[in-house]
């Protein structure tokens, strides 16, 4: 197999077709002539950050770079508070529009093709990912073990597919993943790669042809959508960024005709091993060359020609490991990341981001629930942070606290679950344990806030607001949340109860009316009269904007008193 830069400036193949932009064409001499002409009008920095939306400006800038004798900075987003956080490990920065400027500059010189092309072990590219501190942490790798790992996978897949297959990517080219499979692999291959940025299903499914190849993620696999049923069949799907459970890996087979291939890794390592999940024990099996074993804490290490040569590279992953076969199963994380949308999220990072905001006194961020992997983030609030909570409420606050954060995180590590708490749970010991901070995800409030309340002798009027996260706006119903008619009844018995001294129980409800719905975050007035004798009590719930919400009225049996 030819390397990636051998075989964009090769002369025997210089006319094929490498990428399709829209729906032109470009070939690998059209490509070969802009990363020249860019590489000419490059300053002279080496260290030059790309983050790119089409993977041909991106494939243009990696030659142009790399020809330079200049380093690859590739940051996981553009937002600039995350460039911030970085700006030491680069000089210069290339997007999509300045890309284009150097290249329309550098049009009217007719620079020459190099003499010799760039060798893969001085070609240089720096990701970024998580570390323990939760800044991000740069990880260097050469164009020869993006090479390496390309040489070792391409024989499995290859077979698979026709010789006249599109790779179509819907994830970014800026992590290895996207880098490996949408750019490399198809340029070492000969095959042509779609350019144009397409994330969401709905921008490439008119675009699909017969037996293309898909990039995806475990984000896309799990948001399928009837539509899809109609598009052209692909020959392979690929799946990386996190495990995919079995559900949707036969969802995605029912839907197209094919199951997905899971590929394990990480940015570290780089591919790592494949799956394909016939069933729900199916297991993890290497990549040619790739041994693995345990350590003392039962983590993974693993070692290959593409991972760290003779060197065993540790991770943080549990798992159990068939000593016949060498096949494993992943058993969960044993440190603070997690995998969301398929995207590695540091909570250590998004707590410190939180902890910025005036607003909050502590912070813990955590997955509540292996089966939802939704972020959800405990907070203690600051007195300024109470305030703004009374005002707000709840689905408000967590929607402003997303919002403050949003500049230094990607969108996978923006939590989507809040509880705001007088503190955080800890056991005798005074330490966190992981079963009681989930159990707060589990105890979801049964009562709305009371605002006021006044009260004489026959008469009673109260304030409420009701929070979104009540337990039963829950599923009830799951596109329109409603507060049920019958916990509206139970609310006005029970206050009743407390306020008039009224049985916990009803013989009879009359007259009961549900005009309008209440809704999360509505604020409400619930108005309840006793009558003379005690023996019913008429009630109405009502909104200073909407007016009559429901009423009825709550007959007791014998003397209520």
């Amino acid at each position: 197999m030819t390397g990636f830069l051998t075989a964009l400036y090769q002369t025997e193949s210089r006319n094929r077709p490498q990428c399709i932009v829209g729906e032109r064409l470009i070939t690998r001499a059209e490509l070969m002539k802009d990363a020249i002409t860019l590489a000419a009008n490059l300053p002279g920095e080496k260290r030059i950050a790309v983050h790119c939306q089409s993977a041909h400006l991106f494939t243009i800038a990696l030659m142009a770079i790399w020809q330079r004798g200049s380093t690859v900075i590739l940051p996981a987003t553009d937002k600039p508070a995350y460039l911030g956080t970085i700006d030491d490990q680069f000089d210069l920065f290339l997007d999509d529009a300045s890309i284009e400027d150097l290249m329309k500059a550098g049009q009217a010189t007719c620079p020459q093709q190099p003499d010799t092309i760039p060798t893969p072990t001085r070609c240089f590219a720096v990701f970024f990912t998580s570390g323990s501190t939760g800044l991000p942490k740069p990880i260097t790798k050469t164009l020869e073990q993006i090479e390496q790992e390309v040489t070792i996978q391409d024989p499995l897949w290859s077979p698979m597919i026709s010789p006249s297959a599109r790779i179509v990517g819907l994830v970014s080219h800026q992590h290895i993943y996207g880098l490996i499979f949408r750019v490399i692999w198809p340029v070492m291959s000969g095959r042509i790669f779609t350019a144009d940025p397409a994330p969401f299903w709905e921008m490439m499914q008119g675009d699909l042809n017969q037996g293309d190849v898909l990039i995806t993620s475990p984000a896309h696999l799990k948001n399928l959508h009837p539509g899809l049923a109609d598009i052209a069949r692909p020959s392979l799907i690929f799946s990386s960024g996190g495990p995919l459970d079995y559900k949707h890996a036969q969802a995605t087979r029912d839907m197209f005709g094919t199951c997905p291939i899971e590929i394990y890794g990480s940015t570290e390592t780089g591919g790592i091993a494949y799956r394909r999940q016939t069933s729900t024990e199916t297991d993890w099996t290497p990549l040619p060359g790739v041994k693995p074993r345990l350590n003392d804490k039962r983590c993974l290490a693993v070692q290959g020609p593409h991972i760290a040569q003779s060197d065993w590279y540790q991770t943080e992953d549990k798992a159990d490991i068939d000593q016949t076969s060498g096949k494993f199963r992943l058993l969960g994380r044993a440190d603070r990341i997690v995998k969301v949308e398929g995207k590695r999220v540091s909570l250590s990072s998004v707590e410190q981001h939180l902890m910025v905001s005036d607003l909050v006194s502590e912070a813990v961020v955590l997955l509540p629930d292996d089966k939802d992997r939704r972020l959800g983030a405990i907070i203690v609030l600051s007195d300024a942070g109470v305030a703004r909570h009374k005002e707000l409420g709840t689905f408000r606050m967590g929607r402003l606290l997303r919002r403050e954060i949003a500049d230094f995180e990607e969108d996978a590590a923006l939590p989507q679950r809040w509880r705001f708490v007088d503190q955080i749970p800890t056991d005798s010991q005074g330490k966190r344990p992981f079963h009681l901070l989930r159990a707060v995800f589990t105890q979801r409030p049964t009562e709305p806030d009371i605002l006021y309340t006044v009260q004489t002798n026959d008469q009673v009027a109260l304030k409420l607001r009701l929070r979104e996260d009540l337990i039963y706006f829950a599923g009830h119903f799951p596109d329109m949340p409603i507060l049920p008619g019958v916990t509206q009844l139970h609310w006005a018995t029970s206050y009743a109860s407390s306020m008039f001294g009224t049985p916990e129980t009803t013989c009879e409800v009359s007259q009961l009316k549900f005009r309008k719905p209440m809704l999360p975050g509505h604020v409400v007035n619930l108005e309840m009269r006793l009558d003379a004798n005690r023996q019913k009590v008429k009630f109405r719930y009502f909104s200073d904007i909407d007016g009559d919400l429901s009423s009825g009225i709550l007959k007791y049996g014998g003397d209520a008193a």
